[in-house]
């Protein structure tokens, strides 16, 4: 069995979140403040032409919905939406009085799309199939009226146009669906199970999240100083990639450390053989990894120089300053409503295998080396900044000469617990692209 266009009730919410960024809220921290609700919701019911209903401006109230749409409802109807998860969120939680749309009401013709190989930005999606893609002007009214809180009654023309806009949404969304092969129930009941993960969410340890995330910050203005003390200015930020590279190729001595940091070879010029194409430096982390390599096999053989030891420390402050990995404490507690973190999973996400991918702090994909011979030195450090630690016993704490920040990095994992009475379970889909790539 596998669904058809005009079986859908076609949806596409605008909502209100004034300062609050979607993308760095999330979806359910998003919908679950107080100041956002939905604005317009454009429908169609099946392949009938593109309706919309608004309140000029005012929340969404079941209680004066179309007639239309809530006998389609009521005689359940599915419904569907790109990037469904967002809808059924806002939805849910906020409009007023409307009916629970539970995950199996509702499919995402993107996951439809992302299986078809096609992107699965809406815009881009319609384009690869040759339609016109987004109104021009979309972005600008959706800032006006979704960010800032414009009064339909004070923009009437914007307003119009901001209806035209949802609308077209639906048409394209549509146009997409039908063009795109057909998933079976099967998949959709696979979707509709991670959606109900989603909903879920995985209890976070706040008092542990938030002085992390505090000590990430901390850490990083340490970072920042040691490297203007370490290269006399020349560097001032972790992030500063090239200055970095720079800086580094020039304390080298080694002319082997240096290629490495090289992109490319130096090719003389046609004109004159003095002249030389200008060097490209990087500063990858595995080419800065390679680097310390070298100078901790030097060291253990002899000793490095002053200059040798300076850029070993910037490079390992680099290498694991500059990662994503600590910086996820943030995200976790950006995202999380009521200690809960939802709406972190993708379904289908990796378009080529099937697989779900991760959003948001990408808990997916965590750090899995240990903290300490074992793992030994994991539960006294995350025990003591759960009560509240100070820097320096970050610092401190074992394994001594590990960097702050990378024990940050190997210690996101329990953030995430077991709710009360419950336990984690673990699976993954072993080695799944190269079983996928070998079946094909």
């Amino acid at each position: 069995m596998t669904f058809k266009a005009d079986d859908f009730i076609w949806i596409d919410f605008e909502a209100f979140g004034g300062p609050l960024d979607l993308k760095a809220a999330g979806t359910f921290r998003y919908v679950a403040a107080a100041s956002t609700r939905a604005l317009v919701l454009a429908y169609a019911i099946g392949n009938a032409p593109v309706l919309t209903w608004h309140a000029d401006g005012a929340i969404l109230d079941w209680d004066n919905a179309p007639g239309e749409l809530r006998a389609a409802f009521e005689r359940g109807a599915t419904f569907a939406a790109w990037n469904a998860s967002f809808d059924a969120a806002v939805w849910n939680y906020a409009t007023l009085g409307f009916p629970f749309l539970a995950p199996e009401r509702i499919i995402d013709p993107m996951v439809q799309a992302g299986v078809s190989n096609l992107p699965t930005d809406l815009e881009r999606a319609s384009r690869a199939l040759g339609g016109a893609g987004k109104q021009k002007d979309g972005k600008k009214l959706i800032r006006l009226f979704s960010i800032e809180g414009a009064s339909p009654s004070e923009h009437p023309a914007e307003w119009e146009r901001f209806l035209t806009y949802a609308c077209q949404d639906i048409g394209a969304m549509r146009e997409v669906y039908r063009r795109t092969r057909p998933l079976p129930l099967e998949e959709w009941q696979q979707y509709w199970a991670f959606e109900h993960i989603n909903r879920r969410g995985v209890t976070l340890d706040m008092p542990y999240v938030r002085r992390a995330a505090a000590l990430v910050v901390e850490d990083a203005v340490a970072i920042n100083r040691r490297l203007v003390e370490l290269t006399d200015g020349a560097v001032t930020r972790v992030t500063q990639a090239k200055n970095i590279a720079t800086w580094l190729h020039d304390s080298l001595t080694d002319a082997t450390m240096r290629e490495i940091l090289t992109v490319g070879v130096l090719t003389d010029d046609d004109d004159d053989d003095d002249e030389t194409d200008p060097q490209k430096l990087s500063i990858e982390r595995d080419r800065v990894a390679r680097v310390l390599a070298m100078l901790d096999a030097k060291h253990a053989n002899g000793g490095l120089s002053p200059g040798e030891a300076r850029a070993h420390e910037a490079a390992t402050l680099r290498l694991y300053g500059a990662g994503a990995a600590p910086k996820k404490f943030a995200r976790l507690e950006a995202q999380q409503v009521d200690g809960v973190l939802r709406g972190q999973y993708r379904f289908a996400g990796a378009g080529q295998t099937g697989r779900l991918t991760s959003r948001g702090a990408q808990i997916q994909n965590l750090t899995r080396d240990v903290l300490g011979d074992d793992g030994a030195a994991e539960s006294p450090l995350v025990a003591a900044i759960a009560k509240g630690c100070d820097y320096a016993t970050l610092v401190a704490a074992n394994p001594v000469d590990m960097p702050a920040t990378r024990k940050l990095a190997l210690i996101v994992r329990p953030a995430l617990v077991a709710a009360p009475g419950k336990l984690f379970v673990w699976s993954d889909w072993s080695a799944i692209e190269a079983r996928v790539t070998d079946a094909s």
